[in-house]
């Protein structure tokens, strides 16, 4: 029976030993051969029909039973299209299936894929290549079922050399991107127990162009998943993600790399607590062209944001520096007046419309503790002005501290840059956002304002050449007041007419120093206002136009359409300097052309404003031509001149030959020689002038008269008013009401000139004698007695009178006219010629008037004159009349005498010669004085009319010789 037994034993032995052996024969043959065998030739068809047409194959697969390691090579999927989706080129995976034993979870000890590879493409018509995915969807709803968590522990998994490639030709472009190769590893992931882990994971891939993705991270728990760990990323060449937008923007990324990093803390259950940490971004040499021209539009050496935290779920966000190195910006504007930088933006949002802001969320809380911009700069050209202005920052430099979300804060801003290679600015500054002020100190030197002309060239004809700016002030700046305080010098200034070239003004250096504007109050103070080296051309041309009167190109309804708001500007300067100035003037409209220079032109105003009343004292001096000399003096209310005004202007020594082209237009003649000197005096009070002018010409000499004759007989003003010793003084009173809209000062002086002029051509005895305190209407002429010659006292008075007016006007002569009254001068001679017939008659009678003659003498000639019977007659008339006998013969006498007066004979010659016998005897008394003869002038008797009863006024001419 033992036997038997131990038989039986070693029989069931063997049988059990067979039955394993086959056992593990037949999992060792599925293992090896069956799996590989199932996923070579059976997982293809499956795969086809799930996904109604994808391709999938192995060329390779292997399967160890175990130790449980699948190793696949080449393994590939493509869309049921035909098109490239998935290759692998190994996966080995490999389980520990006995450590599920003591662990109590399916423990994955290695996942491997080598050389992954996904393809994404998009077609023309914007469909991905895994579209087909979409329609393998199954709809119907799912109910909720509860899920244990997953007894699974992985030890390690891989993906090593991994790439992506995505291709996109929508919109007929032809992108491609390649990612790779890309590694993944996951360590230590146990799903046992969620919330506690020790796994590790890293994603690193590189991007083409040099670009790279790596994330790794630590895994405490899966639930709550909490996570730390760093990302860090690097774009490669901007210009190939950039290239996938070009079709839709007007500009390129041509160069350039960006990159950010950051470590990251992450807990499913404290949202609140998710931070970055040591978040870096930073870009280099990137580069922004414009797709139209190529040309560059924005350049950036390099951006670095250091020392950030960022937490998202509480919208935090805050940093310590952010530097910018190398900033360079281009813009222009057409013709059209398009910045082309305007445009660009414009179509970026239309290719990315941005989504309206939803107020009501929570804003980011934000702040950078420095930003600084360094050596960069800004180029800006605009075609719109005719003549193109390129505008050019460089060497700029910006320093911002303390920049954050609430605007309340204030910030300490620097900022430097230099202005088109030759000026500079610098800024110091506090401001405060909201509300918005600001102070600090400016500073510009050497700022060429000329790049401006451009800009006002359309408007007027003044052109800018040349003039440079430097200011430095403090400013304040708050919304209810700003203040500007500091000094500023215009250096090297010209404008000048664009027309034809000319210079219309400019001046060496302004200074103003120190100088203080406030606005809204619009009011600037100035402590002192320097001007050297100021030159103004003052031109008229040949139609009369002043240069200065025609530089608007604007209409008068236009330039005078814009009414200014606000406060007006007040000025108040205590002090201004004039050093070396000068100006020109010249006149293209007069007969001859004209010009004067004024010259050394220096001194001082002191007081001036525009907004209180003060006196203003002034003092100015300058040169006239080559020896002529200038003055300005005395004080006036700027504020208000018509209501005080105390100036004297002088000139003195000036040349009268370089006025003859206004002595030629107004007075007729040319001047060859002379000096003029002008002492004009203005005083207003309260709108009332009273000026006292003073005009003195000395040693003038005319010239020609001009064609078609002068106005005025200059050549007798002259004489008129010039004394011996050749000059000629005048005063010239002007007075007016200035506040009368009427009143015009020039037409005042013409005025009175021309009722001087006047006065010396009517009456020049009456103009000489006020001159010289002589009545001066009695000078005019000389009086004779009837049928006399002989001067009489009185008129040899005024013969004195006329001899001292003579010997103070030399070069005046005196025309004598003798003359005759037809009445008085006839009724004379008669009655002389019938007293020298009575002699006649009777030579021993002694008698020299009529009234000496007998009434027996008078009827004795009566008798052979008159009618016997009418003698009779008259006789007895006067007997009856006048029976007393005195009377009788008195009366009848008379009467007989004016009967024989009219018959004496007298000849036109006899009253012709007792005028020449009159203006004889005035001219041998005027000759007593030596030097008389040639200036003393016989003219022919002339006849007189009303003349004054008993006296004869015989006339006086004033005339040159």
């Amino acid at each position: 029976m033992e036997i038997v037994f131990k038989k039986g034993d070693e029989m069931n032995k063997k049988l059990i030993f067979k039955s394993v052996a086959a056992a593990v024969s037949t999992y060792a043959i599925i293992g090896f051969f069956g799996v590989p065998y199932l996923i070579k030739n059976i997982v293809p068809g499956k795969v086809f029909e799930a996904t109604n047409g994808g391709q999938f194959s192995v060329e390779k697969a292997a399967f160890n039973p175990f130790t449980f390691h699948l190793r696949l090579n080449n393994v590939v999927f493509k869309t049921p299209q035909n098109s490239d989706f998935v290759a692998l080129k190994k996966f080995s995976f490999n389980i520990d299936p006995l450590a599920y034993l003591w662990k109590g979870a399916v423990v994955v000890n290695r996942i491997s894929f080598v050389e992954p590879k996904i393809t994404i493409k998009r077609d023309k018509n914007g469909d991905f290549n895994f579209k087909w995915l979409t329609e393998l969807r199954d709809d119907k709803p799912k109910e909720d079922e509860k899920t244990e968590p997953m007894r699974l522990m992985i030890n390690h998994f891989a993906l090593k050399n991994g790439s992506l490639s995505y291709s996109d030709y929508t919109d007929g472009k032809d992108y491609t991107l390649n990612v790779g190769p890309i590694g993944f590893n996951l360590d230590n992931i146990d799903l046992r127990n969620l919330s506690n882990e020790n796994g590790k994971m890293r994603l690193y891939a590189t991007i083409n162009e040099g670009g790279f993705v790596d994330f790794s991270g630590k895994i405490d728990a899966l639930e709550p998943f909490v996570m730390g760990g760093s990302v860090a990323f690097n774009s490669g060449k901007l210009y190939t993600p950039w290239s996938y937008f070009k079709d839709k923007l007007p500009i390129e990324v041509a160069d350039g790399t960006a990159g950010f990093g950051f470590d990251y803390r992450f807990n499913s259950n404290d949202l609140n607590s998710t931070e970055l940490t040591n978040l870096y971004v930073k870009m280099d040499k990137v580069r922004i062209i414009s797709k139209e021209n190529q040309h560059n539009l924005f350049a950036l050496s390099s951006l670095r944001l250091d020392g950030a935290k960022v937490q998202p779920m509480k919208k935090i966000f805050n940093a310590k520096m952010l530097t910018l190195e190398g900033v360079n910006l281009s813009a222009h504007r057409s013709h059209e007046g398009k910045i082309d930088w305007l445009n660009y933006i414009e179509e970026i949002q239309k290719a990315f419309p941005s989504e309206e802001s939803d107020e009501s969320k929570t804003p980011w809380t934000y702040g950078i503790d420095e930003i600084a911009l360094n050596n960069s700069g800004i180029g800006f050209v605009d075609e719109v002005p005719n003549k193109k202005v390129a505008f050019n920052l460089d060497q700029m430099s910006l320093n911002l501290k303390g920049f954050q979300s609430n605007p309340s804060v204030k910030n300490d801003l620097t900022f430097s840059s230099r202005i088109n290679e030759k000026s500079t600015i610098e800024l110091k500054s506090e401001i405060v956002r909201a509300p918005l002020s600001s102070s600090g100190r400016v500073n510009i030197t050497g700022l060429d304002l000329s790049t401006i002309d451009p800009y006002i060239e359309p408007s007027t004809y003044a052109s800018l050449r040349r003039g440079n700016l430097s200011l430095e002030a403090d400013y304040e700046y708050k919304p209810s007041k700003t203040e500007l305080r500091g000094k500023v010098a215009l250096d090297d200034w010209v404008v000048n007419d664009s027309r034809d070239d000319s210079v219309l003004l400019g001046w060496t250096k302004i200074g103003v120093t120190p100088f203080v504007y406030v606005y809204p109050d619009n009011r600037l103070k100035v402590n002192q206002l320097a001007i050297d080296g100021f030159y103004t051309n003052l031109h008229i041309d040949a139609k009369k136009v002043l240069n200065y009167s025609t530089l608007s190109k604007k209409s008068g309804a236009e330039s005078n359409g814009t009414k200014l708001s606000g406060n007006p500007f007040g000025l108040d300067i205590v002090k201004l300097l004039l050093r070396g100035s000068s100006a020109t003037f010249s006149d293209m409209s007069l007969p001859l052309p004209f010009k004067t220079y004024v010259h050394d032109l220096e001194g001082s105003v002191l007081g001036i404003s525009t907004t209180k009343d003060v006196t203003t004292f002034v003092k100015l001096r300058g040169g006239v031509d080559q020896y002529g000399l200038a003055k300005i003096d005395g004080s006036l209310n700027t504020k208000d001149p018509k209501k005080f005004t105390d100036l004297k202007v002088a000139f003195d020594n000036l040349e009268l030959k370089g006025y003859t082209p206004y002595s030629l237009e107004f007075l007729g003649y040319k001047i060859v020689g002379g000096k003029l000197f002008l002492d004009l005096g203005y005083k207003i009070n309260q709108g009332k002038l009273n000026g006292a002018n003073r005009v003195i010409i000395k040693q003038i000499e005319l010239g020609e008269e001009k064609a078609g004759g002068s106005p005025w007989p200059l050549r007798l003003v002259v004489a008129l008013l010039e004394d011996s010793d050749g000059v000629i003084d005048i005063d010239l009173p002007i007075e007016g009401d200035v506040n009368n809209p009427d009143f015009k000062y020039g037409k005042v002086v013409w005025q009175v000139i021309g009722n001087l002029f006047t006065k010396a051509v009517t009456s020049p005895f009456r103009l000489l004698g006020s001159m010289m305190g002589i009545d001066s209407d009695k000078i005019s002429s000389i009086d004779f007695e009837a049928g006399s010659s002989n001067l009489l006292p009185p008129q040899l008075e005024k013969l004195d009178q006329i001899t001292t007016i003579l010997s103070k006007r030399p070069k005046m002569a005196l025309n004598v006219y003798g003359g005759w009254d037809e009445t008085q001068d006839t009724n004379a001679l008669k009655r002389q010629k019938l007293v020298q017939r009575a002699l006649n008659k009777n030579k021993n009678i002694k008698i020299d008037t009529t009234q000496a003659m007998s009434v027996e003498l008078l009827e004795d000639m009566a008798e052979e004159s008159l009618d016997k019977n009418e003698l009779k007659a008259l006789k007895i008339s006067y007997k009856e009349k006048y029976p007393e006998e005195a009377a009788y013969v008195r009366h009848y006498s008379a009467a007989l005498i004016e009967k024989l007066i009219p018959l004496q004979p007298l000849s036109t010659v006899e009253l012709q010669t007792l005028a020449q016998q009159r203006s004889t005897m005035i001219r041998n008394y005027l000759m007593k004085t030596a030097g008389f003869e040639k200036r003393l002038i016989l003219k022919e008797g002339e006849p007189l009319n009303a003349q004054k009863e008993d006296l004869i006024s015989t006339r006086l001419e004033i005339v040159v010789p």
